[in-house]
């Protein structure tokens, strides 16, 4: 009886030894899969980590390099090679599986695009990844989303469709902006990222190399100086306005220069005003007028002399013209083309190719035309042409 008891207590020792080496076995086996399964998670989410570095690359050379005339040439948009980009970060590498390029927004700005094919079970981590690299959004090809709008042309700058499942992102859509900053570059799909909603104070300083002005009301106590066009819906007012084309409601000025055009409801200048053509509703009055083109104008007051001079090949149609609705009073007067006015008074001399008026009064009138008016006083002498009903 004791032989079979100490084999009884053998027998549960060998036994109780390999249940504890089973059950070893398998904690250091589950151990095993759940240390794979993180590491596999954690490459997944390095892999979004990537992802989303690649996109802010691509963003930024959009920002620093014009893709506009590339755009132009290839209006699908186009993939670039990710090595070939301005400002890689060291060390970053591009996975095979990941492409990236360039888009049009929609109007006109050149927008990245990233694009990284994953399998399956990697697409949550991958994505999560992304988010917690800085991605504000990031879209699965064929899941819909606020992205979506852009998946097709993704698709076509790429050559071919985004594999389905595939993540991808705009940076429209998943750049993060701060909403309360003014950039200085335009931002795709954000024409607000560059639109000040405060007055702008400069301290004092200059704003140079300015295109086109366009605004409601411009008072200025210097000089104004647009290379371009001047467009104010309002009113102008300065000491000196200069522009390619200046137009407002109401100019006013010590003088008013612009190389094309000078349009107004009124325009009054106390020392001289230079256009290619002028064109006030109401008034126009200045020290001195002088343009290549047309005036026209309800009334007209020039202290100084009034010239306008067509230039074959230069001046627009009508250059060369002026026309007043109500009345023209100047001290000396110069056109080779047409004057047609109510009313004419001019104080010094009034010379033009054709005059045509209800009255016209002048010191001297010399037209090279015809003179056509009911009632025409010269009190000194008249040259011209041809002269219906003239007498001595």
């Amino acid at each position: 009886m004791r032989i079979r008891r100490r084999n009884t207590r053998g027998a549960s020792a060998v036994m109780s030894v390999l249940l504890l080496l089973v059950l070893s076995a398998s904690i250091l086996a589950a151990w095993h899969v759940d240390e794979d399964f993180e590491r596999r998670r954690m490459l997944d989410a390095e892999r979004g980590r990537v992802f989303a570095m690649w996109l802010a690359v691509a963003h930024r050379a959009t920002m620093r390099n014009d893709y506009r005339p590339a755009l132009t040439a290839d209006p699908d948009g186009f993939a670039v090679a990710p090595a070939s980009l301005p400002g890689v970060p060291s060390g970053l590498r591009a996975p095979p599986e990941l492409t990236v390029g360039v888009i049009s927004d929609g109007n006109g700005v050149p927008m990245a695009w990233a694009v990284l094919d994953v399998a399956a079970d990697a697409r949550a981590e991958a994505r999560s990844g992304a988010f917690a690299a800085g991605l504000a959004d990031v879209a699965v090809a064929g899941g819909g989303g606020a992205m979506a709008v852009h998946e097709a042309a993704v698709a076509a700058a790429r050559g071919t469709p985004i594999p389905p499942g595939a993540l991808f992102a705009t940076a429209d859509l998943a750049i993060a902006y701060d909403e309360d900053v003014l950039y200085r570059r335009e931002q795709p799909g954000r024409p607000w990222a560059n639109r000040m909603e405060a007055a702008l104070a400069m301290g004092g300083n200059d704003i140079g190399d300015g295109g086109a002005a366009d605004g409601i009301a411009g008072v200025l106590s210097g000089d104004a100086e647009a290379g371009g066009k001047a467009d104010i819906e309002g009113d102008a007012t300065g000491a000196n306005l200069t522009a390619a084309s200046l137009g407002a409601a109401d100019l006013v000025g010590a003088s008013l220069a612009a190389a094309n055009r000078v349009e107004a409801g009124s325009a009054r200048t106390a020392a001289g005003l230079e256009a290619g053509s002028v064109n006030a509703v109401t008034r126009l009055g200045a020290g001195s007028l002088e343009t290549l083109g047309a005036v026209d104008a309800d009334l007209m007051v020039v202290g100084g002399a009034l010239a306008l001079t067509n230039v074959p090949g230069v001046s627009p149609a009508g250059a060369g013209s002026l026309t007043s609705g109500a009345g023209m009073a100047a001290r000396d007067v110069r056109v080779t083309g047409d004057l047609d006015a109510p009313s004419t008074a001019v104080t010094g001399d009034l010379a033009a190719g054709s005059l045509a008026a209800g009255s016209a009064t002048g010191s001297r009138m010399s037209v090279t035309g015809a003179v056509f008016g009911p009632s025409a006083t010269i009190t000194g002498t008249m040259t011209v042409g041809t002269c219906d009903g003239c007498r001595p």
